[in-house]
This record gives structure tokens, sequence and C-alpha cells, in this order.
């Protein structure tokens, strides 16, 4: 390569997408109320409203700083914690991308994720799966620009 290459490694497991936004941009949105209602029960105590969930939350405290640092692309791995909510990841985790894009000023740089594995017991019969949707989500993010699924 003939030039330095550095990693920066800003990653908090079992974190939220929600968390890794700009709150302003998720701000107002009718689909996004009840991230916001999450976070105004947030209790530390309760492990259910752990900080690494809360909307903005892991944006401000880790992201944000770092922001301004040329990149060339970022690689994702997140996803079980918004499982559940797979139809609203379909618009999340692109806004998310379009956010960092945004705020880095450096246009489309290259964004790739890792979809997450299929683990889940098999059944005979048809069933709603909310995993199997949820990566049916992650990969719908295709469309996003200069993006990949690994």
């Amino acid at each position: 390569l003939k030039v330095p290459v550095g990693l920066i490694h800003c990653s908090w497991g079992g974190s939220s997408c929600e968390a890794w936004i700009n709150e302003k941009v998720l701000a107002g949105k009718p689909e996004y109320e009840k991230i916001f209602e999450r976070r105004e029960k947030f209790d530390p105590e309760d492990p259910k409203l752990r900080i690494n969930h809360q909307v903005g939350y892991l944006y401000n405290g880790m992201l944000h700083p770092i922001i301004g640092y040329g990149i060339k692309g970022a690689i994702w791995y997140q996803g079980e914690t918004n499982s559940g909510r797979a139809y609203q990841h379909r618009d999340l985790f692109p806004t998310m991308v379009r956010n960092w894009r945004d705020e880095w000023k450096q246009g489309d740089f290259s964004f790739y994720w890792v979809q997450l594995t299929n683990f889940m017991a098999t059944t005979n019969n048809p069933d709603n799966s909310a995993w199997a949707a949820f990566r049916e989500s992650q990969s719908m993010s295709r469309a996003v620009s200069n993006s990949g699924e690994a």
C-alpha cells in the first residue's frame, strides 16, 4: 500500500442502532416516538433500559468525538438488540448510515455490515420469525449506496 493505515475501534456490545444516531435526526418523527419514550423512563439500575440502548447516547459519547478524523469507510456488526423491531430497522439503519456520512462530510464513504447468523431452531411449519424478518431488513439495506453485507 505504501500509505499509513489505521483503524478506529468504536463499539459497545449489546447496543442498539438508535444509540449510534444523532438524536436530532430522529426527533419529531412519529415512527421513533417509542424510542424517545424509553429514554424518558431511563433508570441506570434497570437492565432493560441500559445506556447503550438510549437514542443518541453512544453517538454523543463515543462517535461524535472522533468525527473529523479522515476515514475511508466503516464496518458494522450489530443487530441483536434491534432484532425484535425489524420493520423499524428497515428505515433506522439506512438513516444511521446517512447520519454518519452527513456528519463526516466525506461523501458516500464505504459502509459494510455483517448480517446476523441464522442460528435459530428450525421448524417444520411456516412461522413468523422476528429473527428472519430482521435478517431480511439487513439485506434490504443493500439499497444504500456504496454499501455491502457480509
